[in-house]
């Protein structure tokens, strides 16, 4: 079977951390999200020293779960989103970045775990 895979944002303290020891200890790597990669550090050790795996990455930026079924999506309901409402969210996000001063940068074309 192939390794599950969960990325948590907010991971660094509180609910976000609880969630992804949570997470590790059900089996899954899991990557520790915050703004800071520094700030993950203790979370990622705590998952660690259970027998956990994960790695600590800092995100200052939007991250959304893009998938089939986002009622059963492992994320909040409202943050998960279809492909076609993706496709509309990067449209309006491009339109919009000039006027907030941000340039968007293209990540890659599909993650699959």
């Amino acid at each position: 079977m192939p390794q599950r895979i969960a990325i948590v944002t907010g991971a660094a303290r509180g609910i976000g951390a609880g969630t992804a020891k949570r997470l590790a200890a059900d089996g899954m790597a899991v990557a520790v999200l915050d703004l800071n990669e520094a700030d993950c550090a203790e979370t990622v050790a705590e998952i660690e020293k259970a027998g956990g795996k994960a790695i600590a990455v800092g995100a200052d930026g939007i991250i959304v779960d893009v998938h089939p079924h986002p009622e059963t999506a492992l994320c909040d309901g409202p943050q998960a989103l279809i492909e076609s409402d993706l496709r509309e969210l990067a449209s309006v996000a491009q339109h919009l970045s000039p006027l907030v001063g941000r340039t968007l940068t293209r990540g890659p074309a599909a993650i699959r775990v």
